[in-house]
């Protein structure tokens, strides 16, 4: 249980199989070892505005919730939560900086937010989000064939697969972000709100 103090790791890594309770606190991880790594059945509840940075990478195999409070922070090198599950029940968990792949099993409850933080994300498998709270991106969004259901990009920079919605714009809308290097037509709708658009396209 950590409450209101720092914990600050120098080049070690920390495996939970266990419990760990985060409340006002965080755990500062340094590059060189720096790795958590939440096992199966292994539990970490964030309370308040708490978390984890810094560091190599967080490993989430088991689970990690946001419990109360306006929100926690997870944001280190590398961020894996294939085989783990992630709920936000209160307030804003913002969640980065990512390598490659956004996947892993998400739930936000009503009112509260999970922010997804990186540079050059695809989606990976499995990438589910549940719950009837909001799910968000800001970063650079890499989306090879169609929008992700219930994630809404915020700001930052998107940029589409030549396979996109089957290679060409037949439903997209933004707010907020700048899409990016465009050479897709538009062969149905595309929506743009407080949005940049860079690239060429041919309006069928």
């Amino acid at each position: 249980n950590m409450a209101g103090n720092i914990a600050t790791i120098y080049g070690i890594g920390i495996t939970n199989a266990g419990t760990i309770n985060i409340t006002n606190a965080f755990i500062v991880m340094y590059l060189g070892g720096g790795k958590v790594l939440n096992q199966p059945g292994g539990v970490i509840n964030i309370r308040g505005t708490g978390g984890v940075t810094g560091g190599d990478a967080f490993v989430n195999q088991g689970v990690v919730n946001e419990t109360a409070g306006t929100g926690g922070t997870i944001s280190v090198s590398a961020f894996d939560n294939t085989q783990g599950t992630i709920t936000n029940l209160s307030g804003t968990l913002s969640l980065g900086t990512y390598e490659t792949e956004l996947s892993g099993i998400y739930s936000a409850a009503a009112g509260a937010i999970i922010l997804f933080e990186g540079d050059n994300v695809t989606p990976g498998t499995p990438f589910v989000l549940n719950g009837n709270g909001q799910f968000q991106f800001t970063g650079v969004l890499y989306l090879p064939t169609n929008v992700i259901p219930n994630l809404t990009p915020v700001g930052g920079y998107l940029e589409l697969g030549p396979g996109f919605q089957g290679g060409a714009i037949t439903n997209l809308a933004l707010n907020g972000i700048i899409l990016w290097d465009n050479t897709l037509p538009v062969t149905g709708m595309l929506a743009a709100t407080n949005s940049d658009l860079y690239g060429n396209f041919t309006v069928a």
